[in-house]
């Protein structure tokens, strides 16, 4: 609990100093797809991104979760971090973010050993070469499908608050106490950042 609310803390401090940095280089301006009125500051992911990858290594240093599944979040949450930061400050092409994003994955599922089966109730579904193309699809979708719901006050940040918890709850239950750590580790680095995202918002996650 003390790891948790250290994080939510540490989240917010970080969003205040990504907020008075991005005044002045990182405004998002409203157009026609934008529910926003006025320019807001964006770029307030950074300080999530942060927050939730240098936990998860300490949580790894305190032998919490496996080393391996510490390097597979932070080496592959720090490449998406990094072009989507670069892409707030300049737009890249979309070639650029896709590869990025498809080698982050690729990182990823390595680190974790793939994904060679699905378990559907007490059944296991042996996937083989399939699971690999199957996961680094699923983890690109689900980064776009995520990023698409920034831009309205509190939604992003509600959504990994709520599914963080839930997510955590679940695996406490199933007896995965470091995924629960993660999970919940994800809820309270929104949770900081939440303040500064609620109608109206004072900052945006940005890419």
């Amino acid at each position: 609990l003390a790891f948790l609310i250290a994080a939510a803390n540490l989240s917010w401090v970080l969003a205040r100093r990504v907020r008075l940095y991005a005044l002045d280089r990182l405004l998002d301006v409203p157009n026609g797809r934008t529910s926003h009125k006025s320019p807001t500051p964006r770029g307030g992911g950074l300080a999530i991104a942060v927050t939730v990858l240098g936990g998860a290594i300490v949580a790894a240093m305190l032998g919490w979760i496996d080393w391996n599944l510490a390097i597979a979040l932070s080496g592959g949450g720090a490449m998406i971090a990094t072009v989507g930061f670069i892409d707030d400050h300049r737009s890249l092409t979309a070639l650029t973010r896709f590869a990025v994003q498809f080698l982050s994955a690729g990182w990823g599922l390595y680190w974790v050993g793939g994904l060679r089966s699905l378990s559907i109730g007490e059944s296991t579904l042996p996937l083989g070469l399939v699971g690999i193309a199957l996961g680094v699809i699923g983890i690109v979708w689900a980064i776009n499908l995520y990023n698409f719901v920034d831009g309205i006050d509190g939604l992003a940040a509600g959504e990994a608050i709520t599914t963080g918890m839930i997510g955590g709850l679940i695996l406490l239950a199933m007896g995965q106490i470091g995924l629960a750590t993660v999970a919940c580790l994800i809820a309270a680095a929104n949770l900081g950042f939440l303040p500064l995202n609620w109608a109206p918002a004072k900052l945006f996650m940005g890419d």
